[in-house]
């Protein structure tokens, strides 16, 4: 069962102003790539262990998720998630956990606001704002609905990013 769950915001993307493309292909930065190894290389350094690295098929969130993964040693766990896309709420997460049972700790990789709102939605309530990178990690308390405590918000900003 699903004790952890760690929820990351894909690192800085191309700007829409300047992407010509469809958006869900707009990529990672090189400022973005950086600032998501330095966010990655914390995890390592806080020894995080996932079992599950799902993210939305957006391209900066994939990236992102590779990006991680490889730090963590947990390249071949990533897989993609319709679920994750824009507009990803608390009922697509408890979807998710109700498909990974074995798991015990899951990292989900998306995007704002969704990620702010399920997190708000796990712990009760509250405002919490997830930076371009941000990573939250719920513990989660069983109950009939997804529901947790947050351990911690790290930024890119509080590594000086």
């Amino acid at each position: 069962m699903v004790s952890r769950v760690y929820l990351l915001r894909h690192g800085p993307a191309g700007s829409h102003g300047e992407w010509m493309a469809d958006d869900d292909l707009r990529p990672l930065t090189e400022k973005g790539r950086e600032a998501i190894r330095a966010v990655a290389e914390q995890l390592a350094h806080a020894d995080v262990r996932v079992d599950r690295i799902l993210t939305s098929p957006l391209t900066r969130a994939l990236e992102t998720a590779e990006i991680v993964a490889q730090r963590l040693g947990a390249a071949k766990l990533v897989d993609i998630d319709a679920r994750i896309s824009p507009g990803f709420d608390s009922e697509d997460l408890a979807g998710i956990l109700s498909d990974h049972p074995e798991a015990g700790a899951l990292m989900v990789v998306g995007h704002e606001p969704d990620l702010s709102g399920v997190t708000s939605a796990l712990i009760g309530g509250g405002s919490i704002e997830f930076k371009k990178g941000a990573v939250a990690r719920v513990d989660l308390v069983p109950s009939g609905r997804p529901a947790g405590s947050l351990v911690w918000l790290i930024t890119p900003g509080s590594l000086g990013l």
